[in-house]
């Protein structure tokens, strides 16, 4: 018997999270392997060795959005240092992001003054045309509501 068939959640989302967890940290054919194996991130043993016990510690999506976080950039995929997050979360916490709220709310600001085009404002920031014109419309880097 396999043990895909044991656990009877091979076909779940949190399935192919383990495994894509798994393919990041050792397969180094991944586009993804320079920012994790690359970076000597690893999957604990328990984990690595164990789709059960992947899921007994990290549980069911909240939603089928949420992704596979580590809190610690810098660490392993092990209990501890793992979570469920948004993907916009997600973003917004990557020591990668070019934006900040503060930015965003600058290119808002460019934008509402006018005299600027979007183009200009995406060579400022470095970002895409998308992106600036998810965040005039306040799809991306939302402001909370005001109370």
């Amino acid at each position: 018997m396999s043990f895909q068939k044991r656990h009877g959640f091979s076909n779940t989302r949190e399935y192919s999270i383990w495994i894509h967890m798994k393919s990041r940290c050792y397969d180094i054919k991944s586009d993804n392997y320079k920012y994790y194996g690359g970076r000597s991130i690893i999957v604990c043993d328990k984990w690595k060795n164990s789709f059960t016990a992947f899921y007994e510690d990290m549980g069911s999506q909240p939603t089928g959005k949420h992704q596979i976080d580590r809190i610690d950039n810098n660490g392993n995929y092990e209990p501890g240092n793992c979570r469920w997050v948004t993907p916009a979360f997600n973003v917004q916490k990557n020591g990668n992001a070019k934006l900040t709220m503060k930015k965003a709310r600058k290119i808002r600001a460019l934008y509402k003054k006018g005299g600027i085009t979007h183009r200009e404002i995406c060579k400022i920031y470095g970002v895409s045309v998308s992106v600036v014109c998810r965040i005039i419309t306040n799809k991306a880097w939302k402001e909370e509501a005001k109370k």
